[in-house]
């Protein structure tokens, strides 16, 4: 999906801000791809879905763990 032209953006949390900035990002031309990465994954995917951008992508992450965010 990411283009050589689009930027790559990841969003770690999938709370409140999260929702506003995946929104966001997901209107600008610029971004190619939007990997949204929480801990509760279910959480994340809610989001995704609800804003239903193809250039999201969910994955778990916990930024409390240094080798998950390393």
């Amino acid at each position: 999906m990411s283009s050589p032209a689009g930027k790559k953006v990841i969003i770690a949390g999938a709370g409140a801000q999260g929702i506003v900035i995946d929104g966001v990002l997901a209107e600008a031309e610029d971004v190619a791809e939007i990997v949204l990465g929480d801990i509760d994954v279910s959480r994340a995917k809610e989001i995704a879905e609800t804003n239903g951008s193809p250039k999201i992508r969910v994955i778990e992450l916990d930024v409390v763990k240094k080798v998950a965010t390393a």
